[in-house]
């Protein structure tokens, strides 16, 4: 069963799961399920890890193994980012920094007083606290309800500064220039249709006690969930970062951190000259520029930051396709980081043995699924092709007279209405007055006395025609030849996809047995399947990001590719919805995630054709 992840406790750390130590004479060895890797270790480290099966703090560690606390934490800290250890949030300083939050904003009147009224509630001390309003020529009440804030503000002992741009900059500069008023020396930029938990710097600020970390970014929410786009944008966002700690690398997986939610030394943001001048993307460049300086930044789920994001349909689909448009520009900006489709010839294969197998046993799913559909229909009564009761227009079931019963044609009777099966035969009802072509007439005159009743569904063809053996066993034989065929070549590639993995897991099992680590092939194979099915997941997503909304165009002129675009696109949703646990219903789920997928990629098209280039669209392919 799927459960919730838990970080551990305040200044805590605690093992991974997943990875197993085993320690020897000279070293240690450390064992990942997933992916999976082996890591050696040096004795006191692998004795750290073997103490950590339950989370323990640095002074507790440092006690057990004799060692002094500075050097415990360096050594944690090091194994965290390893991924062999998890830590819980770091202890509060005994005196907390100054900081300078920063609001930029343009006609957002009621959003930014909501914001700046969530600001004000912070738990943190607010004689450290300067709260940055920088107006971008706003038109609208900002100035008016700015002025008020101001004197609220100053009752209470705040600190609330404005700064009025005379002409609309855009939200990069205004970073900028709020960056360049702040008296501070960390900087938390939030945006003003955001607002901010009462623990947003609280638990944030502490990872600043690490002199290397240059930036640190919380998590994102949505702030309306009741509409169905809010309850997406709440787990599927670009500025959802996910639930578990991360450092932010060029490499990946996670290589940016939004500004609606991030605090930054100003020293680094001097360092780098501020924010780009994008309309959108600023955050990435950044972030890129602050990697390529060696600085750490780190992605914290804590320090929750809940955005107001755009849940009407047209407004969704325009910010997802202004998002995408950015790409262009990022790439002439970063021209080494351009999108790269990994396709080594293992887990390629196995991919494209999973995705035809699939694609090809859908048809057969889809079959099945209406069979049952029709299946139940005439369990319950409801009328098939052909029927003409019940509910057909002309009244209920006709009632005819049983006196007498009739051997059905061709088999042998036995006198009291048997056939050669052994059934009970209702005598075929006859209209010898009917012109060829004309309805059948029915009587629905009283019933003779003596006689019974009985309703009858009139069919096209009379049961003992259609029910007959040698026509039944006929289709029959049709229906499991079908069958077959429609199920061998899709369960073959799947097959040839579990062969494959196998195949796999044996080579990698052979060549842990030959470093001398021991490590079970079931281990080996779980784990070769798993990545296998991960890379599967990824290559779906990378195609299903940008490449849908053509498929899907191609799809109505041929209309298998449709199958196929299905097919990508379940595997994808399935998996996210599985993973991340939406409060949503998968249909609803679904739906959003293929909008998201269009706008976005006609917004990577808007922004090819503004920058005159083509690049976004087409990845560089590696093994």
């Amino acid at each position: 069963m799927h459960t919730a992840y838990r970080q551990p406790e305040s200044n805590c750390y605690r093992l991974t799961a997943g990875v197993h130590i085993t320690l020897r004479e000279t070293d240690g060895v450390v064992i990942c399920d997933y992916p999976l890797r082996t890591v050696r270790l040096s004795t006191t480290a692998a004795r750290l890890l073997q103490q950590c099966t339950e989370q323990h703090t640095c002074e507790q560690l440092a006690a057990y193994l004799h060692l002094p606390l500075k050097r415990v934490e360096a050594l944690c800290e090091q194994l965290r980012w390893k991924g062999l250890l998890e830590a819980g949030p770091m202890q509060a300083p005994t005196t907390w920094p100054n900081v300078s939050i920063i609001v930029p904003s343009h006609n957002r009147a009621q959003q930014l007083e909501r914001c700046l009224r969530a600001l004000c509630a912070l738990d943190y001390p607010a004689a450290c606290l300067e709260i940055l309003v920088v107006d971008d020529a706003s038109n609208d009440e900002t100035s008016t309800m700015l002025q008020r804030l101001m004197q609220e503000c100053e009752a209470e002992g705040r600190t609330l500064r404005v700064v009025r741009h005379t002409s609309q900059q855009g939200v990069a500069k205004s970073r900028n220039t709020g960056a360049q008023a702040a008296q501070y020396d960390l900087l938390a930029y939030i945006d003003s249709d955001c607002v901010a938990s009462s623990g947003w710097l609280t638990e944030l600020v502490p990872a600043f006690q690490q002199a290397d970390v240059a930036a640190v970014g919380g998590m994102i929410r949505a702030h309306e969930r009741q509409s169905m786009l809010g309850r997406y944008e709440d787990k599927r966002s670009s500025l959802f970062m996910g639930v578990r700690p991360q450092q932010v690398s060029i490499e990946g997986p996670l290589m940016y951190l939004p500004t609606a939610n991030l605090l930054v030394r100003k020293e680094m943001w001097q360092q780098l000259g501020g924010f780009a001048p994008l309309t959108f993307g600023e955050d990435v460049d950044f972030c890129r520029r602050l990697l390529a300086t060696k600085a750490r930044v780190l992605y914290l789920p804590q320090g929750i930051v809940y955005h107001d994001y755009r849940t009407k349909l047209w407004s969704f689909l325009k910010i997802r396709a202004s998002y995408a448009s950015a790409e262009a520009a990022l790439l002439r900006l970063h021209p080494e980081e351009r999108r790269i489709l990994h396709l080594p010839p293992e887990q390629a294969i196995f991919a494209g043995l999973m995705l035809g197998g699939s694609w090809s046993m859908l048809p057969l799913q889809i079959g099945r699924e209406r069979e049952s559909r029709q299946t139940g229909r005439r369990r319950s009564g409801q009328p098939q092709a052909g029927q003409l009761w019940p509910g057909h227009p002309q009244g209920d079931a006709p009632t005819i007279y049983e006196s007498a019963h009739y051997p059905c044609r061709g088999g042998g009777g036995d006198g009291k209405g048997g056939d050669s099966c052994g059934r009970s035969r209702t005598r075929r009802l006859q209209d010898e007055g009917r012109p060829q072509g004309s309805p059948l007439h029915i009587p629905t005159a009283p019933a003779p006395t003596g006689t019974k009743t009985i309703p009858m569904h009139i069919c096209k063809k009379p049961a003992c025609e259609s029910e007959g053996g040698g026509g039944r066993g006929d289709r029959g034989r049709q229906v499991k030849g079908r069958l077959i065929l429609s199920i061998g070549p899709g369960f073959c590639m799947l097959v040839l996809a579990i062969l494959l993995a196998c195949f796999g897991a044996y080579k990698r099992w052979r060549k842990v047995k030959k470093q001398g680590i021991s490590m079970g092939p079931l281990t080996v194979f779980r784990a070769t399947l798993r990545g296998h099915l991960a890379y599967t997941y990824h290559l779906c997503r990378h195609l299903t990001r940008y490449y849908t909304l053509p498929l899907l165009l191609v799809g109505v002129i041929l209309p298998p590719l449709l199958l196929f675009v299905l097919t990508l696109v379940g595997i994808v949703v399935g998996v996210d919805y599985v993973r991340l646990r939406p409060a949503m219903r998968l249909g609803e789920y679904m739906l959003c995630a293929v909008l998201d997928d269009c706008a976005y990629e006609v917004g990577v098209l808007q922004g090819c054709i503004k920058h005159g280039t083509w690049k976004p669209l087409w990845p560089i392919i590696k093994r």
